[in-house]
Parts: structure tokens; sequence; C-alpha cells
């Protein structure tokens, strides 16, 4: 009888990381070398790209915005921005998004970066914009609702 070989899938085991040991570190980004186990339990390494800069206990330090252009008698339209990425030498269409400074208040950058959004872009802007600012206490349980009318 030939012997018989397992097709069961192990039990799952807990995965964690071990160590995260930094290889180099720059102004926006750092490289690390993450040692953790996986769902087998066998130790693995992965090369991993985080952004520095975050201040102690927040895990998020911007804020993306979708903004909703609402034109009489036409469909809404969801507003993005038309931005160069060097990474693929090429453009994207993402939502307006920006980092959210220590000391000013998200609703206030949230504006003061549609203003200049719309300025750069002489665009006229009667919309709702929602706003998603993670890691910000007033924003953790909904969706921070902000009126916003330029005319």
């Amino acid at each position: 009888m030939a012997a018989e070989t397992s097709t069961e899938v192990p039990k799952t085991a807990r995965q964690f990381v071990l160590k995260e040991e930094v290889i180099v570190e720059r102004k926006w980004l750092k490289l690390e070398e993450t040692t953790y186990t996986d769902p087998f339990g066998k130790t693995r390494t992965w090369e991993t790209v985080k952004r520095t800069g975050n201040r102690k206990g927040v895990s998020a330090d911007g804020v993306a915005v979708i903004a909703v252009l609402q034109r009489t008698l036409h469909y809404d339209c969801i507003v993005l921005v038309k931005q160069f990425r060097p990474p693929i030498n090429g453009y994207c269409l993402e939502f307006p998004a920006e980092f959210v400074e220590v000391i000013s208040l998200p609703k206030n950058d949230l504006l003061q970066r549609i203003d200049e959004l719309v300025a750069e872009e002489h665009i006229a802007v009667d919309a709702r914009v929602y706003t998603y600012a993670l890691a910000l206490k007033r924003a953790a349980e909904k969706p921070l609702q902000v009126p916003f009318m330029k005319f």
C-alpha cells in the first residue's frame, strides 16, 4: 500500500509580527524588513515601505475628500483631481487629499484645501463635502459632514 499524503489544510496559526528592522529611512518614507509568522506558523520576511512623520498614537495623518458637485437638472458628479505622479511617470485621477497639520482642525484644513483647488482650477463648487478624517476623535464614529458653498 502506498503512503498516503495529507491534503488537509492545517489549522490556521496565529499570525503576528516578530520584528521590524529599519534598512533605510528618509524624510517621507522608510524601508523595513519585517519578520512575521504566516497562517501555517512558518517564519517569513517581507520588505515593507512605511510613511514617516506620523505622530505618536495617531495612525493616520491625512484627509481624503469625496466631493460631489450637485448641478441643477444634471447628474451629480464626483470631483477628482488630476495629479502627476513620478513613480508611474504619468497622471492619476484621484480624490483630493491633504496632510493634516498638528495644530489645525480637520474642518479648517479641508475648507482651506478646497479653496486652493478651486482657485487653481478656476471652477465654482456647490457641493456637500464628506470627509473621513481617520484617527481624529471627532470623526471616529461617522463621516464629518461639512456643507461647502462657493459662488
